[in-house]
C-alpha cells in the first residue's frame, strides 16, 4: 500500500494517505515506520484517507488481523478511517472490531469532510 503520513504535533494528529494497490507487506512496513517515528505518540488521533486506493482485495484478511493486533495507537485516540468503496469499508470494520475497546475510538466514514468534522479539524486542506 503506497502510503504516507504526516505527524502534526501541534494538533496531536497523524494524517495518513493511502493510495494505489494495497499489499500486506506494504501495510506492515507503513505501520512499522509510523510506530518507530520519534515524533509519533500513541495518544495522537489519526485521519486515514484511502479515497485513492485501488484493488483493496490484494490485502489479506490475515494482514488485517495482524495490523489490528499490532495497532500502535493507544486507548482514547480518535481515529477516522475514510473508505472509498464497500470492500474497504468492510475491511476497516473488521479492523475496528478487533481493536476497539471503546466504541467511540474508531469511526469509519465514506466522506472526508465528515471525518474531518469528527476529528474537529478544519474542513479544508
Amino acid at each position: 500500500m503506497p502510503a504516507e503520513y504526516k505527524i502534526d504535533k501541534s494538533k496531536k494528529m497523524v494524517f495518513t494517505k493511502a493510495y494505489g494497490i494495497l499489499t500486506d507487506q506494504e501495510a506492515y512496513t507503513h505501520q512499522d515506520k509510523l510506530r518507530n517515528d520519534p515524533d509519533f505518540d500513541p495518544g495522537y488521533s489519526q485521519l486515514i484517507d484511502s479515497t485513492n486506493v485501488k484493488n483493496p482485495e490484494n490485502l489479506s484478511l490475515e494482514a488485517i488481523y495482524k495490523l489490528a493486533e499490532r495497532n500502535p495507537f493507544g486507548a482514547g485516540s480518535l481515529r477516522a478511517f475514510v473508505a472509498s468503496n464497500r470492500l474497504l469499508y468492510v475491511m476497516f470494520h473488521v479492523f475496528q472490531t478487533i481493536t476497539e475497546k471503546h466504541p467511540d475510538e474508531i469511526v469509519i466514514f465514506k466522506d472526508l469532510t465528515e471525518a474531518r468534522r469528527f476529528l474537529k479539524l478544519e474542513t479544508n486542506g
